[in-house]
């Protein structure tokens, strides 16, 4: 029993270590990258491909997960 206890926090530790964060990278016109975490995201309609346009001007020439 304790065998299959610490395994089972062995296995969450590691998930947690290993899980994977989202970030959206946009790039602009100029080459330049500016990186977006999920919750900024989020806070702009949450999609990263609508991120090229924010404020009704058009910033970067794409976005993209990563």
């Amino acid at each position: 029993m304790k065998k299959i206890a610490m395994l089972l926090v062995v296995a969450g530790v590691t998930l947690l270590l290993a899980s994977c964060h989202k970030e959206c990278v946009c790039t602009g016109f100029d080459g330049i990258d500016r990186t977006y975490t999920d919750e900024e995201v989020d806070a702009q309609g949450g999609s990263c491909s609508n991120m090229v346009i924010q404020a009704r001007t058009r910033f970067y020439s794409y976005c993209r997960w990563e």
